[in-house]
């Protein structure tokens, strides 16, 4: 297949038999950067309708900090920059030939990631403080549009946010229920 791939994490702390503990504190600058050009694709004509198909995907992902444990207790603090861009040429975003086809995520950027695995919701609290500016991107074929800025939406247990003021947050804060 002609895939083509780009992942970035500039600070990625996994706990691989147990919880993620500790802290994260950042007061200067975080940069990731994805930027892909690839992937290939073909033609279907079903009847009188032509359909995109891949042969192969292409992804962009960048992640600022990542915080994953099967309990996550971590504290991430952010007082300065962090800043978070993915890139994709937008080659191949179909993933069936169907007018009803779910567009494929062709481009992810995440400031603040907390993930974990786990068959039950995990016990503690993990905590995100931030008075800085966090600022996620994703460009899919010329288009530009916001990332995540937080994201606890897989996290294993409870996340506190706490937006502290004085900081700029550009982009989605994805919770869980």
């Amino acid at each position: 297949a002609d895939s083509a791939g780009a992942q970035a994490t500039a600070i990625q702390a996994i706990a691989t038999a147990g919880p993620a503990t500790g802290s994260i504190s950042n007061a200067g600058t975080i940069n990731a950067f994805a930027s892909v050009v690839g992937g290939g694709f073909t033609t279907v004509t079903v009847g009188t309708v032509e359909y995109v198909v891949p042969t192969g995907a292409d992804t962009a992902q960048a992640v600022g900090i990542h915080v994953n444990g099967t309990q996550n207790l971590a504290t991430v603090s952010n007082s300065g920059t962090i800043s978070v861009t993915a890139v994709n040429d937008g080659a191949a975003t179909v993933t069936t030939a169907t007018t009803l086809a779910a567009p494929f995520v062709p481009v992810a950027a995440t400031g603040i990631l907390f993930t974990g695995a786990g068959t039950a919701p995990a016990s503690g609290t993990a905590t995100i403080n931030n008075s800085g500016t966090i600022v996620a991107m994703v460009e899919n074929d010329g288009v530009l549009d916001f990332g995540n800025a937080i994201n606890v939406q897989n996290a294993p247990n409870a996340v506190d946010i706490n937006l502290l003021g004085g900081g700029d947050i550009f982009g989605n804060i994805e919770i869980s229920a």
